[in-house]
């Protein structure tokens, strides 16, 4: 039984770029083949790399009843034990971000699947390294481009990224202006903090909520302005502080 265990014993994952930023780091998603033989534990040092803002797939074939994936404590991983209320994913096809680092266990909890043909996985999530976003990616920093859905599809900002702004020099600015003033487009009377070369690297170094306007013309009002969620190292959200006249432009150095 032993050798036909260790014969069967495959992981296929299958890597697949979901989010691409600016320069050559990237976001993955990591498709894990769920069926007797996964391997007990995926090796971050030796096998892959699971950073804050990859993702995995538990891939199965969705018959009912057949597979589920469930995620536990490290207990439960070692002793195959589903919680009593545990959320039970039997999609087939179950999607997980990595949002926090750590050490993450995950079972099959139908019949002894998780004890005699080891369907269970335990993976370690580490810190990603700091990135730089490209404003709008291809597009730049113009009019008439959405920001919303772009901030939205790359969803993961941690303190110690970089948002870079590519414009032609002197037809737009960057402004780091608060709430009130993102959502109105009030450009602040002292514009001496507007950053103006067209290659703008912002650093983000608080976590909260940041907004950013152009404050040319009517820039703002044809879409020109971008707010993003920015995390703590281990992607932790937390609530922006109230902000009294907006905040002070971080450019990089």
């Amino acid at each position: 039984m032993a050798n036909k265990k260790l014969s069967i014993i495959i992981i296929l994952i299958i890597i697949e770029t979901v989010v691409v930023a600016a320069g050559p780091k990237v976001f993955h998603t990591y498709k894990i083949d769920w069926k007797p033989g996964v391997r007990k534990t995926i090796d971050p040092a030796r096998d892959h790399h699971f950073k804050i803002g990859d993702s995995i797939q538990f891939y199965y074939p969705a018959t009912a009843g057949k597979y589920n994936v469930i995620e536990v404590d490290q207990n439960g991983f070692e002793n195959c034990i589903v919680p009593p209320a545990a959320k039970v994913l039997d999609s087939g096809n179950d999607y997980i971000k990595l949002e926090a680092t750590g050490k993450r266990w995950f079972i099959c909890g139908v019949g002894e699947l998780c004890k005699n043909d080891d369907v269970k996985v335990e993976i370690e999530v580490k810190p990603k390294e700091n990135n730089e976003f490209k404003v709008g990616s291809d597009k730049g920093w113009r009019p008439k481009v959405n920001y919303k859905a772009w901030a939205e599809d790359l969803d993961i900002f941690n303190i110690g990224d970089y948002l870079v702004f590519k414009y032609k020099q002197g037809k737009h600015n960057v402004i780091q202006v608060d709430e009130s003033g993102f959502k109105q487009c009030i450009v602040p009377p002292d514009q001496s903090k507007a950053l103006t070369s067209g290659n703008d690297r912002v650093l983000l170094k608080e976590a909260g909520r940041v907004w950013f306007i152009s404050g040319i013309g009517k820039d703002c009002e044809n879409g020109m302005k971008v707010s993003v969620d920015v995390r703590t190292p281990d992607g932790e959200k937390l609530k922006a502080p109230a902000l009294q006249g907006g905040r002070k432009l971080v450019p990089a150095t």
